[in-house]
């Protein structure tokens, strides 16, 4: 069974929740799409690289609590749970072709992606249109597969 089967764990009545030891918010993409563009009008050509930080940051303490939880060393078996995870939270679905010397990983049905399209297409250029979470989230789980 899927150690992801588990519903998170509601903390009080404010609707907090948490994943393992971390706390995680949810939210409707609308949310999501407007807080990532705000920071990017904000930030300019920073924008991208503050995300994909952010997201590495909140990405690897999630990962690592998980695997300190369930004991989990092996690269292949952390890669594996870190696409369980990605998809259960709904950002979509990684393959991880990975090695400690490099790789490939490909992407499917990326939220923020589907989500910019579903929203903005044809009204607002991207001019990077990378889904910096996915790209902070697949550092992460490398950084910890491969330390």
């Amino acid at each position: 069974m899927s150690a992801f089967h588990r519903r998170p764990r509601p903390l009080d009545d404010r609707g907090l929740l948490s994943l393992g030891d971390q706390l995680v918010t949810y939210q409707c993409h609308h949310h999501s799409l407007f807080l990532d563009q705000t920071v990017s009008d904000a930030l300019a050509g920073e924008g991208w690289a503050v995300r994909r930080q952010a997201a590495f940051e909140s990405s690897h303490a999630l990962l690592e609590s998980f695997y300190g939880e369930l004991e989990i060393t092996g690269a292949e078996e952390r890669l594996s749970l870190a696409a369980e995870l990605f998809a259960s939270m709904g950002q979509g679905s990684l393959s991880f072709a990975l090695s400690a010397e490099g790789g490939l990983v490909q992407a499917k049905d990326l939220h923020y992606g589907a989500s910019f399209a579903e929203k903005y297409a044809g009204r607002i250029k991207n001019r990077r249109p990378v889904d910096t979470f996915a790209a902070g989230f697949v550092s992460a789980a490398a950084s910890l597969a491969f330390p």
